[in-house]
């Protein structure tokens, strides 16, 4: 049995008809932790319950398998499988497939990370049709992986060719200071958050943004004018019959979303994924008196 594709099929369908693993499992007559296993890829289910499983979800056994698609490239079998789904369906089985390739990685991770002959040795990311591919080695791992009401964060950080050098530039430096300093009081974050809101207009006045963000229009004004020289926001002056005005256009920064769900996570952790490997968190490497990397 090929137990990466059994294990993401039985979760994509699961997951993308919307029941939870305890409702599975009481039509099956199993525990939810057999369940789990079983998407997880951590173990496997006797013939008898393959079959409850395919006339469960209306699928054939080989579709469980993913023997319909051996003879298929990776891209094909994706494709495959996304076809038929709307956009929503298509993502949730995107995700599930990401976290059970994940899991999986780091159970067989834990299996070797003892066996390396250098387990402190970086290896970047190597680069693969123009896009960057992940590559894992031991204590350079830092997971972190969230699901909850608050957060839905997963993010893989792996040293890097340049060992992070931009972290010695006094220009970077400088420039993420003030970048900071321009984030590091409440009116700040609500304005961002404000900005980033689904229903909130791209052009707007910062009396218009203060009024939403529920902040005084002189701070908004601070804040925003202190957020267009990193491209936050933009700034132009409309000359208006009653006099000029400026304008601030933004279209939300992912980006700084992404900063404030790192910052958020660090603050308020909940450590609940028994699967990821979670070691040192020393990605930089040292040097010698010499200059050369300890």
């Amino acid at each position: 049995m090929n137990e990466s594709i059994f294990a993401q099929t039985l979760c994509f369908l699961r997951t993308a008809s919307g029941e939870t693993q305890e409702t599975v499992a009481a039509a099956l007559g199993i525990s939810p932790k057999t369940l789990s296993k079983w998407e997880n890829g951590a173990s496997e289910p006797e013939l008898s319950l393959l079959c409850a499983l395919a006339d469960y979800y209306g699928v054939s056994a080989d579709r469980l398998l993913g023997r319909n698609s051996c003879e298929m490239s990776k891209e094909e079998q994706l494709d495959t499988e996304l076809e038929p789904l709307t956009r929503a369906d298509a993502a949730s089985h995107i995700f599930a497939s990401n976290m059970t390739a994940m899991h999986r990685l780091a159970h067989h991770f834990m299996n070797y990370a003892l066996n390396e002959a250098s387990p402190t040795t970086a290896i970047p990311p190597q680069m693969l049709g123009g896009a960057a591919r992940s590559v894992i080695s031991s204590d350079t791992v830092y997971t972190l992986g969230v699901n909850r009401d608050a957060l839905n964060l997963y993010v893989m950080l792996c040293g890097n060719a340049e060992n992070f050098a931009w972290l010695s530039d006094e220009t970077v430096l400088r420039r993420m200071a003030e970048l900071f300093a321009a984030l590091s009081t409440p009116d700040a974050i609500a304005l961002l958050r404000t900005l980033n809101e689904t229903d909130f207009p791209c052009d707007f006045s910062a009396a218009f943004a203060a009024k939403k963000a529920g902040i005084t229009a002189e701070a908004a004004e601070t804040i925003l004018t202190s957020l267009a020289p990193f491209g936050i926001c933009l700034a132009e002056v409309a000359h208006l019959s009653d006099g000029d005005r400026t304008v601030y256009h933004c279209e939300g920064s992912g980006l700084l979303l992404t900063v404030l769900s790192l910052i958020y996570e660090q603050l308020y952790p909940i450590n609940v994924n028994m699967y990821a490997y979670h070691s040192r968190c020393r990605l930089i490497a040292g040097k010698t008196e010499g200059g050369a990397k300890s």
